[in-house]
């Protein structure tokens, strides 16, 4: 097995001077000095496996082949412990904070006071916008009726998509379908 060595940057390296000697399936010697991996491509030469691009010639390399060269898993062990590994992707709200009414500077109503009620499909005259925020979550905007501006100051609302789906999933079942 090869040593490995490390560069200033900590990358982990083959010698160069040590070339590896691999049998190709066809039954000649090539020889190899792969002294690092440059980048790792998923599905770029075969469909459901790794490619590695190795500093030797700038060649793509079939992951199986390798981990069958002499230092080649050391490399490849290597070259993912050196990679900061993922902490998945984080919901941009919890559930309940969309829950909550969005408080907006923007002259919509609090809908604050009508929380309490069960259902808002007497109160909401009509959905007229539905949009994604840079959060991720939509928005709808809604107008208030008559019977609505009884405990709100302005006639235009704005909430998360998951609160309108729990206090008037029919106007917004049907403003859906409209845009389809």
């Amino acid at each position: 097995m090869p040593n490995i060595e490390r560069d200033d940057s900590g990358t982990a390296r083959i010698p160069a001077s040590t070339p590896e000697k691999h049998n190709v399936d066809s039954g000649r010697q090539i020889e190899l000095a792969i002294q690092q991996i440059v980048d790792v491509k998923y599905g770029y030469l075969l469909g459901d496996s790794l490619a590695y691009q190795v500093e030797w010639k700038n060649q793509w390399v079939h992951e199986h082949t390798l981990l069958r060269l002499p230092g080649g898993a050391d490399i490849v062990e290597e070259y993912w412990d050196d990679r900061r590994t993922s902490r998945g992707l984080e919901h941009p709200l919890s559930d309940w904070k969309r829950q909550q009414p969005i408080h907006t500077s923007g002259g919509y109503a609090d809908m604050g006071p009508w929380m309490e009620t069960c259902s808002w499909e007497h109160i909401v005259k009509r959905i007229y916008k539905a949009e994604r925020d840079r959060s991720g979550c939509v928005a709808v905007f809604f107008t208030i009726n008559e019977t609505g501006l009884t405990k709100v100051d302005n006639e235009y609302g704005c909430e998360y998509s998951d609160l309108c789906k729990t206090k008037f999933p029919k106007a917004l079942q049907e403003f859906y379908r409209e845009m389809l």
